[in-house]
């Protein structure tokens, strides 16, 4: 009823997609194969936005994906440091309300104050 004009530039349902990982990943055995995992690099990114994050034997690794026509290097860098002071407050205060964590470093906090 509603037919909104749809933009062919982004995809359709969402524009940013944060995923976690965190199936255990075991060896596939098949008899008489060998098999190993492939690393690849993609070389565009699907969403505007992507943040993954993998369980691993260590604790987990995360990756950013954009779009290089959106955000700059330099935006995409503050928005990591933003997610890992976040990350850090909820490691220190797993309790605390989510208003309550911090989220910025002191420079911009100063700044903004």
């Amino acid at each position: 009823a509603l037919q909104p004009a749809r933009s062919l530039s982004h995809a359709p349902l969402f524009q940013s997609l944060l995923a976690l990982q965190n199936v255990p990943s075991r060896a596939l055995q098949l008899p008489g194969l060998s098999l190993k995992p492939v690393e690849f690099e993609t070389r565009s990114s699907k969403f505007d936005l992507s943040v993954a994050f993998v369980e691993t034997d260590h604790g987990l690794q995360g990756s950013l994906e954009y779009s290089t026509d959106l955000f700059e290097q330099r935006t995409i860098v503050r928005m990591a440091e933003h997610l890992r002071i976040l990350l850090d407050g909820i490691v220190a205060q797993p309790d605390a309300q989510l208003a309550h964590l911090p989220l910025l470093p002191q420079h911009e906090r100063q700044q903004l104050l």
